[in-house]
């Protein structure tokens, strides 16, 4: 199993091997732990993204599928009486785009349901701006890109564009047109391409 952890490859010409390279396939080796603390009543807030850290030191944030999205389970979560102040479980997840299991790299987040009144939650550091006051006029290149985009966008299936939401949260895609290409539910690697620069 070993021989899993090497890419290996040879480049061959009709008379000689030029060069041949071995590249050490990199893996998650630990995650950063997942606490969310719950307050009594609610669903709890996961992370879309977690801390990860590969067999070669590196690290990065990836993206996360979670197991709770059925709404009746998400019932059960914000129900007190199931769990009351100091409760505790937990709620099993993949970081997606891993082979490590057919679903992606296994992560459990640990919920502490905790009093609202007794917690201190983290300080707002900005304020929405009302839509109403924000205005892109004028004939220049952001008002161009920005019509594009909205024309673009209009012309979208809709369907489509949810079947890969829906997918990740659990919900049934029955109607929704899947997604190909890059926004392939088997697609591990997605990059967007801005050419408007």
């Amino acid at each position: 199993m070993e021989m899993n952890r090497y890419l290996s490859f040879t480049l061959f010409t009709a008379t000689s091997i030029l060069q041949t390279n071995v590249i050490e396939v990199r893996s998650i080796t630990s995650v950063q732990p997942i606490v969310i603390y719950c307050p009594v009543g609610t669903v709890p807030q996961l992370p879309y993204q977690v801390w990860v850290t590969y067999s070669d030191g590196q690290g990065e944030y990836r993206q996360t599928k979670w197991s709770n999205s059925a709404l009746s389970t998400e019932q059960s979560e914000a129900d007190d009486k199931v769990y009351p102040i100091g409760s505790q479980y937990t709620i099993n997840g993949f970081i997606i785009g891993d082979d490590t299991t057919e679903n992606g790299y296994p992560i459990t987040a640990k919920i502490e349901v905790v009093d609202t009144k007794n917690t201190i939650f983290p300080k707002l550091i900005a304020h929405t701006i009302p839509l109403n006051n924000v205005k892109i006029d004028g004939n220049n290149r952001l008002t161009s890109n920005r019509d594009l985009a909205i024309k673009e966008i209009i012309s979208w299936d809709v369907s489509q564009q949810l079947y890969n939401y829906r997918d990740t949260y659990g919900l049934s895609t029955e109607g929704y047109t899947r997604s190909d290409g890059w926004d392939s539910p088997e697609t591990k690697v997605k990059r967007l391409f801005d050419n408007t620069a």
